[in-house]
């Protein structure tokens, strides 16, 4: 193809790639078929679904480009989680929508992680990569790139392709013990760590290649990963709660040594790395009326910080924490007459930084909810532990209230009355939850370990 014709081209095509896209997690249950002749009894069990992106992304590729170019393009990043108690086959698909004057197949290049690119036109059922396997308890990061071959003709000027990224699949009986499904993704230690965008990164790349070994370097060479445990023993044995800052009658006293085991949540591209208690408190902690309500959030970031080692963290916030006021201190809104005639997030716009509430908890709550409900140390049973929030709800002119948010031990989350005004006065509620840090490790430290429940990572300086 000539210049002048190739010009035309990349001047007027585009290519559409619209995933499906999720806030959090999703859950699709899929057909249990049996695979081998020596299946056993099994139960069924559901998949976890995640997309890095939180809304719909149009990428618009106004220049065809060759296959060893396409790499370069950023994926389309989901992660699937098997929940369940058997093994899961399924296929990755890309299901075209384009209404009109679609491109050709043949010009579409479909590329999975580190396999070989190929023509869209070649994919039987739509089927990008067939027969995935899954075992139950594990996840898998996929890369997926669309993009327009260079050999496309003009042919195909004012065209468009738009399509759909999702699974399907069945549960399966499986003799595997172990499977490798680290190709899917663009670089296995990239794909479990971030998504590479040079910018939007603070590193001075222009291919992944050293955006890897550059964070390689701020996490000390180690292999940390999304979900890895860690092993990190804060350095305070015993705190005592201030009754002042709860609003309860009694104070509390937590030893926060005992949480010694924690989940690698978040990898910053500054190498410092956040992480999430494994197990929540054995010790509840009380809050109480109006006073615990406007203390609520700053003094939970109190309570976490006593979970800090300084010889590794640089920092803490407790569960659920985003930003949000830590002490209100505007009380003009706790009123007799309903300071706002719709609950927190409605339509009357309620202030949070007046007593209004929140729903910033969320980035925290999606980060952690497809994970396993933790329980107590020592405990045979689920606890309910604080999330960092609060929530203001109205019913009626003589019947709203303030209320903390919780996680209980199904996963979901709750409100728990604080303050209310009921009928024609004010009523004080007592609730009592545990404790769920999240900490902060520095960069630049050194892990050993596998990163496993039984070899957890282990931090060092040196």
């Amino acid at each position: 193809m000539d210049s002048k014709k190739r010009l035309i081209i990349t001047s007027v095509i585009s290519i559409i790639l619209v995933s499906i896209l999720f806030i959090g997690s999703t859950y699709s249950i899929f057909t249990s078929t049996d695979v081998d002749q020596e299946s056993n009894v099994y139960q069924t069990g559901n998949l976890s679904i995640q997309f890095e992106n939180t809304n719909n992304v149009a990428l618009e590729i106004t220049k065809p480009m060759s296959d060893q170019k396409a790499v370069s393009l950023t994926p389309y990043h989901l992660t699937v989680t098997n929940n369940g108690t058997v093994a899961y086959k399924f296929n990755i698909v890309l299901n075209p929508t384009t209404a009109t004057d679609e491109i050709n197949h043949q010009y579409i290049m479909t590329k999975v992680g580190q396999l070989d690119s190929k023509k869209f036109s070649d994919c039987t059922n739509n089927i990008i990569k067939e027969g995935v396997i899954l075992l139950p308890k594990t996840s898998v990061d996929i890369d997926v790139r669309v993009w327009l071959s260079d050999t496309v003709q003009n042919t195909e000027v004012n065209k468009s392709f738009s399509a759909k990224l999702s699974i399907d699949g069945v549960g399966a009986y499986s003799k595997h013990t172990e499977v490798d499904n680290s190709a899917l993704a663009s670089n296995d230690k990239l794909a479990s760590r971030f998504s590479y965008d040079n910018s939007k990164s603070n590193f001075d790349c222009s291919d992944v290649q050293c955006a890897i070994d550059t964070l390689d370097k701020a996490l000390g060479g180690s292999d940390l990963f999304l979900g890895a445990y860690v092993s990190m023993t804060p350095k305070k044995s015993s705190y005592t709660t201030d009754t002042s800052k709860t609003g309860y009658t009694s104070s509390q006293t937590i030893n926060p040594q005992e949480l010694n085991l924690w989940r690698v949540i978040k990898i910053n591209s500054d190498g410092t790395v956040e992480m999430i208690s494994e197990h929540v408190s054995s010790t509840d902690v009380y809050f109480r009326g109006k006073t615990g309500y406007l203390n609520l959030v700053g003094y939970l970031n109190v309570l976490a910080s006593q979970y800090e080692n300084s010889t590794y963290t640089k920092g803490s916030r407790h569960f659920g924490y985003n930003g949000q006021t830590e002490y209100i201190t505007d009380t003009s809104k706790f009123t007799s007459s309903a300071p706002w005639t719709c609950g927190t997030g409605g339509s009357c716009n309620p202030v949070e930084s007046q007593g209004g509430g929140d729903w910033l908890y969320t980035t925290d709550y999606n980060l952690v909810k497809a994970t396993e409900v933790v329980t107590k140390p020592n405990s045979a049973s689920g606890s309910s532990y604080w999330m960092a929030s609060r929530d203001y709800s109205y019913s009626s002119s003589t019947s709203y209230g303030w209320y903390g948010h919780s996680v209980d031990a199904s996963g979901a989350n709750n409100l728990n009355h604080l303050y209310d005004y009921v009928g024609s006065s004010f009523s004080t509620s007592s609730n009592s939850k545990s404790l769920r840090p999240i900490v902060t490790l520095k960069s630049g430290l050194k892990y050993t370990g596998s990163g496993t429940a039984d070899d957890p990572f282990k931090p060092s300086t040196k």
